[in-house]
């Protein structure tokens, strides 16, 4: 039995890199070797929080010990974050990420700065716009504008209607958990609007439509045709702005089952890999000063409740590194981690406002983004996941070359997809991007890192064989 659940963008191109899960930690967040004692109720309570949420000694916790050095990562400081609240210390993400000590946690929670001092705008649609909106009946939905995100995204898909489909597939354990698992997803479709939201266009431009009543979800049965089959059918399907729903549920008992469920994902280091694909562009375009899309998750941004809130919070912004051979690497990753946080003020801002403040010149033409899932266990309920990166799927292009670096497993390594345009770039040349990247990301995580970047300039040997055999052939 198996089920395909569909709402968002495909992959393809995968390639396995067998480097062991990375340690960020020790590079970016470097905590004393000395404990120093924790001096308020805060940090003793605080310190008390991490060790039940670290399983760590509280003993070994001291005020300027650092979250990531015990043992945490992005995933747990979302849950950190929480732990937080509970104890009456009002901190974001992003301050959380800033200074991610005890010290340093305190002190951001008892700023002017956190997200209760923050007063947010609402926001409204002139009357005459909606009124505009083609309605059967206007009392069962409100209507309002569309973010940035989502105008880019239904953009997209107004011109190709497999722009932004993500299907995701499970395996069933039994058909008694199949019926289950419909009324579960039924159930969670009717209890949270944001899953029944839908689209319609307007004298002022797309909107977005919310009902005010429980809508049914959408559930197939279907027979007699293959997992794959009905895969690429329903890729090509896509979404259309007047469908009802942007999630939809298949039932399926494919002949044979050709996917094998796939582990555990764990939690990554994505500064990390994103220097990494810094340095790569680097090497190819023989230029100190990278740009290029960087895709944020912007669960760190100062709005109350925002790591609960259900549903993609993503923007595209521009990732700028500017190397500098002279310093320590460690001082390198450290200025540009910071800086790179500090653009999480600005994640709002739209690539089309971008664009206009740019005169339209295009900033980058390769975009990067890092799927970070919570452990999670396979099996649950009777249900197994298939991992995404298992299935080639086709996908909508939007820049030259695409980049997608995942984290299954710990002892799988890094999993990395890209996509290209091909009248740029040719399949073979795209995957010597990504077999240098897997080496410039062995040269930051080998037992002994380079002291600065400069060698981070050295090919790996393919490369170098490649640019030998055309000087001098074979």
């Amino acid at each position: 039995q198996c089920i395909a659940l569909d709402f968002g963008p495909g992959r393809s191109l995968p390639l396995d890199l067998p480097n062991p899960c990375i340690r960020v930690s020790g590079i970016l967040h470097q905590s004393p070797r000395t404990t120093t004692s924790l001096k308020s109720q805060q940090e003793t309570q605080l310190a008390t929080a991490w060790a039940g949420l670290l399983s760590v000694n509280v003993a070994s916790i001291g005020r300027k010990t650092s979250f990531f050095t015990l043992g945490g990562d992005s995933i747990l400081a979302i849950r950190a974050v929480g732990s937080c609240k509970a104890i009456g210390l009002d901190v974001t993400v992003s301050q959380f990420l800033r200074d991610p000590t005890v010290k340093g946690v305190v002190r951001a929670a008892n700023s002017r700065l956190s997200s209760a001092s923050i007063a947010w705008p609402r926001v409204f649609l002139d009357e005459s716009v909606i009124a505009s909106v083609q309605l059967d009946k206007k009392d069962d939905v409100v209507v309002y504008p569309v973010t940035p995100m989502q105008a880019g995204m239904l953009l997209a898909t107004l011109s190709n209607a497999s722009a932004y489909v993500l299907q995701v597939t499970f395996q069933l354990t039994s058909a008694s958990t199949q019926a289950r698992l419909a009324t579960a997803f039924e159930t969670i479709v009717q209890q949270n609007s944001l899953l029944q939201t839908t689209f319609a266009t307007s004298d002022g431009g797309i909107v977005q439509l919310v009902p005010q009543r429980p809508q049914d979800a959408i559930v197939r049965d279907v027979a007699k045709v293959s997992l794959a089959e009905y895969l690429a059918s329903d890729f090509r399907r896509g979404f259309h702005l007047e469908d009802k729903s942007f999630i939809r549920l298949a039932l399926i008992s494919p002949p044979v089952l050709r996917s094998r469920v796939a582990g555990q994902l764990g939690v990554t280091a994505s500064d990390l890999a994103k220097f990494s694909w810094a340095a790569t562009l680097r090497k190819f375009t023989r230029q100190h000063d990278v740009v290029f899309g960087q895709v944020r998750s912007n669960r760190g941004i100062p709005v109350h409740g925002a790591e609960r809130i259900l549903g993609p919070l993503l923007s595209t912004v521009p990732c700028r590194v500017t190397f500098d051979d002279e310093l320590p690497l460690t001082q390198l990753l450290q200025r540009w981690t910071a800086s790179n946080h500090a653009m999480s003020a600005y994640s709002h801002a739209s690539l089309g406002d971008i664009a206009k403040w740019t005169d339209g010149q295009p900033m980058f033409d390769s975009l990067f983004a890092f799927q970070q899932w919570p452990a999670r266990r396979p099996n649950v309920a009777g249900v197994d996941i298939i991992e995404t990166w298992k299935h080639q799927t086709q996908v909508a292009q939007h820049y030259a070359f695409e980049f997608l670096v995942e984290l299954p497993r710990a002892d799988k390594g890094l999993v990395v997809m890209a996509s290209f345009q091909p009248d740029k770039l040719s399949s073979a040349q795209a995957r010597a991007i990504l077999h240098e990247f897997d080496y410039t990301l062995t040269q930051l995580c080998s037992s002994d890192p380079p002291s600065t970047s400069m060698a981070l300039w050295t090919l790996s040997e393919a490369q170098t064989a490649l640019i030998r055999s055309a000087s001098f052939g074979p």
